[in-house]
């Protein structure tokens, strides 16, 4: 939903597109660095859930908090932070599913994840959408964003084990 959204809150703020590159380009340095810390952890810890979710909790807060903020260096250092967390808990998830399935079914399992992921890679985006069309303001749809982000870090951390 805020990913949707982003450009046009930016623009609705007075932010063009070269504070949307900025963003963008901070979150991806971010998020491919995270992703090789979270595997440098998930190979020395023994229990990864707890690492998980605070990235998926990372994630949610951040991404709610850029609806918060209405300037370049705040919201940069917010999609960073979110980025951050999703690249950190990647091969953590990935450590537990593989934990949790035999290894003949590692295609099933990870078929499934990326099927989930790519689901709400739609639904998100479409939401975001309607809410638009019904009114909403850009930076509200991005707080309410932080339902589904706290409900995922919620099933990380209950519905999982180490």
């Amino acid at each position: 939903m805020a990913t949707a959204v982003l450009p046009l809150y930016l623009a609705a703020i007075g932010l063009g597109p070269a504070a949307l590159g900025i963003t963008e380009g901070v979150a991806d340095f971010v998020f491919s660095l995270s992703k090789l810390a979270g595997g440098v952890v998930g190979h020395h810890v023994q229990r990864k859930r707890p690492w998980a979710s605070a990235g998926y909790l990372l994630t949610a807060l951040s991404t709610a908090g850029m609806g918060l903020t209405n300037s370049l260096g705040p919201l940069a250092t917010l999609r960073g932070s979110a980025w951050l967390g999703r690249g950190f808990r990647s091969p953590l998830r990935d450590y537990l599913l593989a934990d949790a399935v035999e290894p003949t079914h590692f295609g099933r399992a990870y078929g499934l994840e990326r099927a989930g992921d790519m689901l709400g890679a739609v639904v998100g985006p479409l939401f975001a959408a309607l809410l638009v069309w019904s009114g909403f303001h850009f930076n509200s749809i991005i707080r309410w964003s932080i339902l589904p982000g706290l409900l995922a870090a919620s099933c990380m951390f209950f519905l999982t084990k180490d």
